[in-house]
């Protein structure tokens, strides 16, 4: 067998956690080795209780191994391990890093050495999916790598917007990488597979139990130089991952939200706590990648993607105060029947909302 395969062979005993991976690891110099140890040399170690040397032992000869291999080639899953010149550099300075990961994509296409995680609440505001969308977005444009969980609600724009901008983005799971979940995110999934990267420390098969989400957080954090989180509840999951974040030495950045929202609870107590406060995709680049913002002026703005001209100046308007059809007519001086005419076209497009005969930007 070759190293790699020791390395994933001992990941897959049940009764070996990733900490005595590492003490086995360290004490054996290599998998290989304890691989060819015997049930007394095991003991002598000290390492292992009477359980983890039975497991270790009877694994060596039920041929499940092999099994396991065949079965990674019909599904067509990848793998990596802690040896791997393609295991992620950022990613093995955490503590405890996973020894394996199972991937779908093209990791050696990833540039990890730009890359910023957006999470956040599963049931978000427009507000927060917007501002997920529209940060990713802006920040994949620029070819800085956008990480997240695949998670309904702000994680999931986040992949849209990365997407929509034409980067990579990394998807991480808290399930075996051969199950979708949530299974809405099907189309999803197959996008990033295609055009970024799908990667888990689960083995297949492995179901999304609550449990293993906090677990998979800190791959989030550790695979990005910094994490935003958009919207969290005081005692969201998204917070584990800034907990997390902070542990390895990563930046942690806050969107600011409605202090009567529950879901901006959580980013407004990271900001009293010390967060850096993010209203937009500069104030990353000004901190961390400064070699971008020049660049982000070049780039068209999010909320203009897809509008023809006339759209782009109305809404230009809008924002400067011009809120109702007639005073955009007498300012554009067009006709107001074009105007009424485009301003339905952006309402249909989500761009703008009208209240008491006033446009909004949306």
């Amino acid at each position: 067998m070759e190293d790699r395969e020791y390395i994933l062979w001992m990941s897959l005993l049940k009764t070996i956690s990733v900490k005595n991976f590492y003490d086995l690891y360290k004490h054996f110099d290599s998998m290989a080795t304890l691989y060819h140890c015997s049930q007394e040399e095991l003991s002598r170690c000290n390492l292992l209780n009477f359980a983890q040397i039975q497991n270790i032992v009877s694994s060596k000869s039920d041929g499940s191994l092999e099994k396991y291999l065949e079965m990674l080639q019909q599904k067509k899953i990848k793998y990596l391990t802690i040896n791997d010149n393609s295991y992620p550099f950022i990613l093995k300075n955490i503590y405890l890093p996973p020894p394996v990961l199972y991937y779908y994509g093209k990791i050696e296409e990833v540039p990890f050495e730009h890359s910023i995680a957006l999470v956040g609440s599963r049931n978000a505001s427009y507000y927060g999916l917007k501002m997920s969308e529209k940060i990713a977005f802006e920040l994949a444009s620029l070819g800085i790598t956008v990480v997240s969980g695949m998670a309904r609600g702000v994680d999931s724009m986040a992949h849209v917007g990365a997407l929509k901008g034409g980067g990579k983005t990394v998807a991480v799971l808290g399930n075996g990488i051969d199950i979708i979940y949530p299974k809405e995110n099907s189309k999803l999934y197959k996008e990033i597979m295609e055009n970024g990267l799908v990667l888990s420390e689960y083995p297949p098969e492995v179901q999304p139990m609550p449990y293993n989400f906090p677990r998979r957080n800190r791959i989030i954090s550790g695979l990005s130089i910094g994490i935003v989180v958009v919207e969290a509840t005081a005692k969201s999951g998204s917070l584990i991952t800034a907990k997390y974040a902070l542990e390895q030495g990563r930046e942690v950045y806050a969107l600011p939200g409605n202090v009567n929202n529950k879901n901006s609870t959580g980013t407004n107590l990271l900001i009293k706590d010390g967060a850096k406060l993010v209203t937009s995709c500069k104030d990353i680049l000004d901190d961390v990648f400064p070699m971008f913002s020049s660049k982000k002026e070049e780039l068209e703005p999010f909320d203009e993607m897809n509008l023809s001209k006339e759209e782009k100046e109305i809404i230009k308007y809008i924002k400067m105060g011009y809120w109702d059809a007639d005073k955009l007519c007498q300012k554009l001086n067009l006709p107001i029947n074009q105007i009424q005419t485009t301003l339905t076209t952006l309402e249909i497009k989500g761009r703008i909302a009208i209240y008491k005969g006033n446009y909004f930007i949306k």
